[in-house]
Order: structure tokens, then C-alpha cells, then sequence
């Protein structure tokens, strides 16, 4: 899966105007997002889960 994030994303749309991003897998897990001119969009957080119990799970 962290391949998919090293290469183009794709097409995102924003009102009006298209544009190209493509992203990177951080080592804490979370996924930064770049423009087409390597300039950073935004970080999305790393994913979590918890059991029915209420105990932290690895995904």
C-alpha cells in the first residue's frame, strides 16, 4: 500500500480547478500530500482502530 502513495494520487477537484497530487508514507504512519510543484497540501493522520473492548488495535 505504501507504494500507492509514492505515485500520483490522481485528479483532485476543488470548486473550479483540477490539480495533480501525489503523497508519501511518513515513518509514524501518517501520509503527507504534495502539490505537482513538491510543496506540502496537508498531512492526513496516521489510521488507528480500537477492539470492542476498548483496546488499541494495529491495522
Amino acid at each position: 500500500m505504501e507504494d500507492a502513495f509514492d505515485e500520483v494520487i490522481g485528479l483532485a477537484l476543488i470548486g473550479a480547478a483540477a490539480f495533480t497530487a501525489a503523497g508519501s508514507v511518513n515513518p509514524d504512519g501518517t501520509v503527507t500530500v504534495f502539490d505537482a510543484d513538491g510543496n506540502p497540501l496537508s498531512t492526513i493522520d496516521a489510521p488507528w482502530a480500537y477492539d470492542a473492548n476498548g483496546t488499541p488495535s494495529e491495522i
